[in-house]
């Protein structure tokens, strides 16, 4: 279910941005503002707590974040504590991000191998895949050491398996499928 508030806020946020042309750095401030409220115990119960007046709250972030957030993305999550939305930032944030991605073309790929990859051929598989997707492509490596070898990519909901473990899954699938009457076992 699609938070509404959430949708609604963040494609107010998104319109900003793109008026201004600043859909990047707003993501960025969003997501360095989320890292630091992850981080921050004390910062989290202040901006989440629901008996702290909002201009309490506004005046605790002004303190921290004048000089260190957009001031555009600052007046926003003014207004989203303003307003009693705070409690749906997280949700905000990650659709606005998602907007963002869609808007720049950016996809994330996951690419799982049994180790982890180095940085050469991280840029030749996203090379391969800006290429192929016509996207740019912002890969993360998961490192499994089940698949044995080869490579596991995953696009959304799309997953290419191209490892040892799933070829040797399919040829045990194979293999057990065969009548013991064609073995020559009887």
């Amino acid at each position: 279910m699609i938070n509404e508030a959430a949708n609604r806020y963040s494609r107010g946020l998104f319109a900003l941005g793109k008026e201004r042309e600043r859909l990047i750095d707003f993501k960025e401030t969003l997501e360095e503002f989320w890292q630091v409220l992850e981080e921050n115990e004390d910062l989290r119960n202040v901006v989440f707590h629901q008996r702290i007046l909002p201009k309490e709250k506004k005046r605790v972030m002004e303190k921290i974040f004048t000089d260190e957030l957009n001031q555009d993305v600052l007046n926003f999550l003014y207004i989203l504590i303003e307003k009693r939305r705070e409690y749906h930032l997280k949700s905000i944030i990650n659709e606005f991000k998602q907007l963002v991605d869609q808007e720049e073309k950016i996809l994330d790929v996951e690419v799982t191998s049994a180790v982890e990859l180095n940085e050469k051929l991280k840029e030749k598989l996203q090379a391969k895949l800006d290429q192929i997707l016509d996207y740019n492509i912002r890969i993360f490596n998961v490192v499994d050491q089940s698949i044995i070898a080869g490579l596991k990519i995953k696009v959304g909901d799309y997953i290419i398996d191209g490892s040892l473990l799933y070829d040797l899954k399919r040829l045990q699938q194979k293999i057990e499928s065969i009548p013991v009457s064609k073995l020559g076992v009887n």
